[in-house]
């Protein structure tokens, strides 16, 4: 009569098994789940920009302008005026105050995390109108000067990471409504430790790093830098 034997993995070979399986995911997990943070605030970056194009294509439409300079110049548009805009032409949740109270985080940092500054200086030393809107994100618009008209906004509002090109970003239209791209300094300062916190935000350095991401045809790299 013959006998059939089982061979099994030991214990020595199970437990040498579950410890490189333990390894590899060590190593691939936080990896996956940055890419899948970066994939969602790439898709919401994309997703606002155009609510913000097409508030101004109709915006222009239903007031039979052509240019946003008439209504929204910064030296004679109120801050109610910039504020009745965002309610009227985004689903707006709540509108913030003047400072961006209840809207933006207190403190930000750029991309290197060596630079933290204010909701106050990240967005402007005079934020003018800021709100809530449905998806969470926090859009601010400062009004039109010098040929172009601004915006910034913070992909998730108050929650994290709060960084400077990875959840939030500035923007700039000129007085027709289109995307203006920053220069190349202001795209690589995005990235550079070096900058100073005054080179940091008076270079556009926000606006320049969503020019950043649109010059690389909304890749991930821009992220991954």
């Amino acid at each position: 009569m013959f006998r059939i034997r089982f061979n099994g993995f030991t214990l020595a070979e199970a437990l040498l098994t579950l410890g490189i399986v333990g390894l590899i995911s060590a190593l691939t997990i936080p990896t996956l789940i940055s890419n899948y943070k970066n994939r969602v605030f790439l898709s919401q970056t994309q997703k606002i920009y155009n609510e913000i194009s097409n508030a101004v294509v109709q915006y222009k439409a239903d007031n039979r302008v052509d240019s946003l300079d008439y209504s929204f110049n910064a030296s004679s548009a109120s801050n109610d005026d910039l504020k009745n805009f965002l309610v009227q032409y985004f689903s707006v949740v709540k509108v913030c105050g003047d400072s961006g109270e209840g809207c933006l985080a207190d403190n930000y940092k750029n991309r290197a995390g060596n630079i933290t500054f204010s909701k106050s200086s990240a967005v402007s030393s005079n934020i003018r109108a800021c709100a809530q809107l449905k998806s969470g994100a926090a859009l601010c618009f400062l009004g039109c000067f010098n040929s172009a008209c601004a915006f910034s906004f913070d992909l998730n509002g108050t929650s994290g990471p709060n960084i400077g090109g990875i959840d939030l970003f500035g923007l700039r239209l000129d007085y027709y409504g289109e995307y203006i791209e920053e220069s190349a300094t202001s795209v690589n300062n995005c990235n550079d430790p070096t900058v100073s916190t005054g080179e940091y935000l008076a270079t556009r350095v926000l606006s320049g790093c969503f020019s950043g991401l649109v010059a690389s045809g909304w890749s991930m790299d821009y992220y991954n830098k």
